[in-house]
């Protein structure tokens, strides 16, 4: 058996018995030629004719891992796109296309949801990935606000020439976010119903190494109030910080600090289909207990959405959409070099 493929083609299978000559007829593959995708401005354009990097992933894919920040469930998934997370409940992650393009300036691809720019830096005490090492309160990035289980597909565009008619703004690159509008997926005058929930549940991953030979203190000699842990041996009798006197004790106050993280997501859609007209309404609830102590997150994320075509050849269409999102944080997480961060603690 002798197997023939070719980029846009059907792949052929010829049984091979000895023949002098084998001749192939290959086909085009219409489903691979014809496919196409949301590109700038929202314009839809074959993949084919394309002049520029660009790639596209279903909203399905960005709900393999359950990720509470969107952001986060595109690592992996896009070639030259990097994903910098940060540590804590509802902390913002970072996107970096094909490396940094400026030392000091915002290096993140611009977001672009159903044509409408989304601010993807963290709100309130600045960026907390600016030039401070002392980092600041990290209220979450514009992409977390964003339900996962609403888009319908994300393209991203790699580079200027891509970006063009985005100006400045787009010079690190754009990620064009549609989402479902109830047409995908239902029959005409059709209704579908989707409700989903499930439960992610977080541990630490890594723990520093502790050393448990030796108390606080420098130099063999006790010091409670010394931050480092070079003091007497393990054993020791000596006055602790509670003025009692006894032995000197190791302890893991790492383990003992952190909890294990519950987070739990319920989210409902209907969409429907009525002659040449699109509903589309989702409920989310995202309630999520993280591993640091009195630490918890809650948000709640509605979503409606209706467009309709205004003449038979859909040459005229009115699309208008509504979101409201409330979130609720307690203790939002601190970063950088800070007491109140406890992984610097």
């Amino acid at each position: 058996m002798i197997q023939v493929s070719y980029l846009g083609y059907v792949t052929q299978e010829v049984v091979y018995n000895g023949q002098a000559s084998l001749r192939f007829l290959m086909s085009e593959d219409a489903k691979a030629l014809n496919e196409v995708v949301v590109t700038a401005l929202g314009i839809k354009r074959e993949k084919k004719a394309l002049v520029y990097a660009m790639e596209e992933i279903k909203g399905n894919a960005l709900l393999e891992t359950r990720e509470t920040n969107v952001t986060n469930a595109l690592s992996g998934k896009i070639a030259g796109l990097q994903v910098i997370k940060a540590s804590g409940t509802g902390a913002s992650s970072k996107i970096v296309l094909r490396g940094n393009n400026s030392l000091t300036g915002n290096n993140q691809p611009l977001i672009v949801v159903d044509g409408i720019p989304v601010n993807n830096f963290t709100s309130g005490g600045g960026d907390m990935w600016g030039e401070s090492a002392g980092g600041g309160m990290d209220y979450g990035n514009g992409l977390s606000d964003i339900n996962p289980e609403d888009i319908e597909s994300m393209s991203v565009l790699k580079g200027g020439a891509a970006a063009a008619l985005y100006g400045s703004r787009a010079g690190n690159g754009v990620i064009l976010i549609t989402t479902k509008s109830g047409q995908s997926g239902i029959k005409q005058d059709g209704l579908g119903i989707t409700v989903n929930a499930w439960l992610n549940i977080q541990s630490t991953f890594l723990n520093p190494d502790l050393q448990d030979a030796f108390g606080q203190g420098v130099q063999g000699v006790f010091n409670a109030q010394e931050r480092r842990s070079w003091g007497p041996a393990m054993g020791t009798e000596a006055t602790q910080w509670n003025g009692k006197t006894g032995p000197l004790q190791a302890y893991n106050n790492v383990d003992n600090f952190f909890r294990s993280g519950i987070a739990a997501t319920e989210n409902i859609a209907i969409q429907q289909t009525v002659h040449r007209t699109n509903f589309y309404v989702s409920a989310n609830r995202l309630d999520d207990k993280g591993m640091t102590p009195n630490v918890s997150l809650n948000k709640t994320s509605l979503l409606a959405r209706i467009s309709t075509a205004l003449d038979n050849k859909e040459r005229w269409k009115l699309d208008v959409k509504a979101n409201y999102v409330n979130t609720q944080g307690h203790n939002r997480p601190v970063n950088g070099i800070n007491e109140g961060n406890p992984f610097y603690a």
